[in-house]
């Protein structure tokens, strides 16, 4: 899994009001928390959290001054028009630290089934592991060629990296190919 680093300042004071005055100098207020340590409170810079975004990464190297932690992107909190960062919380990890997180999928190929008719269906757009960080790859490629009208593939049915395991049922649904429901109803 790709880790990118991310410059961040402590922030002395702290309260709704200078998180405002954060947001207006252009940062974005942040706290990292988990393992023995302090929760720390934490900005960084809007543009330079926006590269971490467009990189899709959940992983990050937070600098603070000559210190570095590998953190986990744990939850972002948006305005309400969806626009800016209004705060992030990390989460301290080490990378052979075992972990549950959501993994997407990519979907390759067009299943055989759809030229019978059937409608291709997606029940899972990530799939829920547990395991190492350092073992995340970013996505899960699916081949779904071979799947034929009324077939499907099981979680359990993924080959994952070595060192992952299914943080689900292995028999919950993930893809599959619908009969159309016109030629389900006829006789």
């Amino acid at each position: 899994m790709k880790i990118l680093d991310l410059n961040v300042e402590l922030r002395e004071k702290l309260g709704s009001a200078e998180a405002r005055r954060h947001r207006r100098a252009g940062r974005v207020p942040c706290i990292l928390y988990g393992g023995p340590q302090d929760n720390l409170p934490l900005t960084t810079t809007r543009d330079e959290f926006a590269e971490i975004l467009k990189g899709h990464t959940v992983l990050v190297r937070l600098h603070l001054g000559d210190q570095e932690q590998t953190a986990f992107v744990r939850h972002v909190e948006w305005n309400t028009f969806g626009e800016h960062v209004e705060h992030i919380d990390f989460q301290r990890v080490e990378p052979e630290q075992e972990v549950s997180f959501a993994i997407p999928l990519h979907y390759a190929g067009t299943p055989a089934g759809t030229s019978e008719g059937g409608r291709f269906e997606r029940e899972y757009d990530t799939l829920p592991v547990r395991g190492p960080l350092q073992n995340m790859p970013p996505e899960i490629r699916v081949d779904i060629t071979p799947l034929g009208v009324g077939e499907g593939i099981r979680a359990g049915e993924i080959a994952l990296p070595e060192g992952l395991k299914l943080d689900c049922d292995g028999d919950d649904l993930v893809a599959q190919v619908r009969v159309p429901r016109a030629a389900a109803a006829t006789p």
